[in-house]
């Protein structure tokens, strides 16, 4: 079977073939959350009239579309419809948000904290501004929420940082500021699963024992875990009590009451489990359980 890279050298020569002088087509490997290397192309058309975005686009989709028996050439034309979306000049709005990006006054306002985990994240640490938090870390993020198409984010590297100016505390205050009003809430988890269940199965999960199960999140739906560090937050929903944390991924947390009922060891299994089977690579946060009582977030 040909490989992923194989694959991809492929596609760039097809592309070059396709577009001639029109476009500089390479491709590159990008290290996403949790040093997971995954293979991109981009693409940047010679047009000196007009500035244009030139988006990584990830081979693994058109990947596992041609090895599944898609035709080579249907794959060329699905990746050149992709490439002719973003084939359009920066806006205005996004221009000056890039040029704006070296002003701390600019960013400050949009400047929010993300947990990852230390140990999966060795090699993308070493260029951004990071605090340990247990076995976790804090990197910061700028939400650019201006952009015409939705929500992005810009990591803050030692670059960046350096531009700005500002210290790792000043960071770290501003960004936890920003944070709290980013309108965290819990949620039953019984409530969720209700909406995919039928009678039965709902007059069946009322009657469950056990603790209520709560999902934390956020407006953005975005690395909801950072919610922890909101500590007038997190005093008022546990109001002195400790709850078992559990990282269902880098957007969310499940809380759990403490009760006599509670194995740790079940639970650290549960979410190994879950993160072998249902989470994506590039949003595990932990493979363990943990605790928050009184202002502190523990390992269980």
């Amino acid at each position: 079977m040909i490989t992923k890279t194989e694959f991809t050298n492929k596609v760039v020569e097809a592309l070059k073939d396709y577009y001639g002088k029109d476009a500089d087509v390479t491709s590159q490997e990008v290290l996403k959350t949790n040093d997971v290397k995954t293979i991109g192309i981009t693409i940047r058309f010679n047009d000196s009239e007009a500035s244009n975005i030139s988006p990584v686009i990830y081979m693994e989709p058109y990947y596992q579309n041609y090895t599944g028996g898609k035709d080579f050439d249907s794959v060329i034309e699905d990746i050149v419809d992709v490439a002719e979306l973003h084939n359009v000049p920066l806006s205005s709005n996004l221009v000056d948000i890039m040029a704006d990006l070296s002003r701390w006054e600019f960013c400050k306002e949009s400047v929010f904290p993300v947990l990852i985990s230390t140990k999966r994240n060795q090699e993308m640490l070493k260029s951004l501004i990071s605090k340990e938090l247990l076995d976790l870390s804090i990197i910061y993020v700028v939400r650019l929420d201006s952009v015409d198409d939705g929500i992005g984010t810009v990591k803050v590297s030692c670059d960046l940082m350096k531009m700005w100016g500002v210290s790792l505390e000043e960071l770290h205050e501003t960004a936890i500021e920003n944070l709290q009003g980013d309108d965290y809430k819990l949620q039953d988890m019984g409530s969720i699963i209700a909406d995919m269940l039928d009678e039965d199965a709902l007059q069946q999960l009322e009657t469950m024992p056990g603790p209520r199960m709560m999902v934390m999140y956020c407006k953005s739906k975005m690395y909801a875990v950072a919610g922890v560090l909101d500590s007038d937050f997190m005093e008022r929903v546990t109001d002195g009590k400790l709850f078992y944390m559990i990282p269902s991924s880098i957007h969310e947390w499940i809380m759990i009451p403490e009760s006599d009922d509670t194995c740790v060891e079940e639970l650290d299994a549960m979410i190994r489990e879950v993160n072998a089977t249902q989470v994506l690579p590039t949003e595990i946060l932990s493979d363990h359980a943990y605790k928050y009582c009184n202002g502190s977030l523990m390992c269980a």
